[in-house]
């Protein structure tokens, strides 16, 4: 490593026992072999670097981490309360007893997206909605929906690739027909005089953030640390 009193020696200016400094020791002592003087701002507050020390100071504190222990704690907390929630909706066993992966997801489903479901409701209340009335016909639609967000690709594409199995999906026409219905949904003809009409996209999510709330959300205790970031689903707490 090559110092700045040594670069300073090799040129022949002394550095008369002073510890250097990389910008401030080294423009002083330039300007005072050259004959001059260093005029400092006689506004700016920055102290010199000789003048600096350890201070005692109980205001002043590093935390190093703690945004990851938080994050870990809370984790913990909501993995615990998410299983006791899904005990007392009879999905998971008792911690205790063997876990049956099959039928955690199928009770998942039931919760979610049955046939009694706060979501399916919302669609079969919906008389635009035709493809629901059919809890088969909107479950397919759901596979549908899944597996293009799954593979990043559109029904359309998922079609043409020959290496994916698009078995027991809805055909591209019907697909794009259920998405045609739920945009129309209870959308007034004119958006600038809507009367009052609630879309029925924000049906389905008032229906979903419910669904969340009570299992994730509810009855959890202590307090919840959360990131806002630049999202576009709206999330009620």
């Amino acid at each position: 490593m090559f110092y700045i009193d040594d670069l300073l020696a090799e040129i022949g200016i002394p550095l008369d026992g002073e510890d250097p400094c990389p910008d401030l020791l080294l423009a002083e002592t330039i300007v005072s072999h050259l004959g001059g003087t260093l005029h400092e701002n006689p506004n700016s507050s920055a102290p010199k670097p000789t003048q600096w020390k350890d201070q005692k100071n109980d205001d002043i504190f590093v935390s190093t981490d703690k945004g990851r222990r938080i994050a870990l704690e809370q984790a913990k907390r909501e993995i615990n309360h998410v299983k006791k929630k899904l005990v007392d909706l009879g999905i998971y066993s008792a911690p205790d007893e063997p876990v049956d992966p099959d039928s955690i997801v199928d009770g998942l489903f039931k919760e979610f997206l049955g046939e009694t479901s706060k979501i399916y409701c919302t669609f079969l209340a919906n008389r635009d909605i035709s493809f629901a009335n059919d809890h088969v016909t909107f479950s397919r639609f759901l596979l549908t929906f899944l597996s293009t967000t799954t593979f990043g690709l559109s029904r359309e594409q998922i079609a043409e690739d020959s290496q994916l199995n698009d078995d027991g999906l809805m055909s591209v026409e019907i697909y794009k027909r259920c998405w045609k219905s739920i945009g129309d949904a209870n959308m007034p003809e004119d958006l600038e005089n809507d009367s009052g009409i609630t879309p029925f996209w924000y049906e389905v999510e008032v229906a979903i953030n419910h669904t969340l709330k009570y299992i994730l959300i509810v009855d959890m205790n202590g307090r919840i640390v959360a990131v806002i970031d630049d999202d576009k689903m709206h999330y009620q707490l």
